[in-house]
């Protein structure tokens, strides 16, 4: 919303990453991914879902890269409770019919 898209236009070229990906993964299926942007304040991102279950689910957040730390945020962003991860795998309950917000730093 506050950083425009920018495109270029370039030719086709050799490199690492695959023709296609994800830039992240959310599993189970019942929990939608609403938010992914950049922090207001920091070198950190903001990924939001909300759980459209009755039930807790363990939610398994497949990032591009590790990061240095992950923590629960609120709407404002603020730094909650620590989150484990291993590698670039972030696992966490996310509550019943509830959003759940995560402030990743890199």
């Amino acid at each position: 919303f506050n950083y425009p898209l920018l495109v270029m236009a370039t030719t086709p070229h050799g490199g690492t990453l695959p023709q296609r990906r994800s830039f992240i993964q959310l599993a189970p299926s019942q929990l939608v991914a609403t938010t992914i942007k950049k922090a207001e304040e920091g070198n950190a991102w903001i990924v939001q879902w909300y759980n459209t279950s009755a039930s807790e689910a363990t939610a398994t957040l497949t990032l591009p890269q590790k990061p240095s730390k992950v923590v629960i945020s609120d709407f404002l962003e603020e730094d909650k409770a620590s989150v484990p991860f291993s590698s670039n795998v972030v696992r966490v309950t996310s509550p019943h019919n509830g959003m759940m917000t995560l402030k990743i730093y890199y």
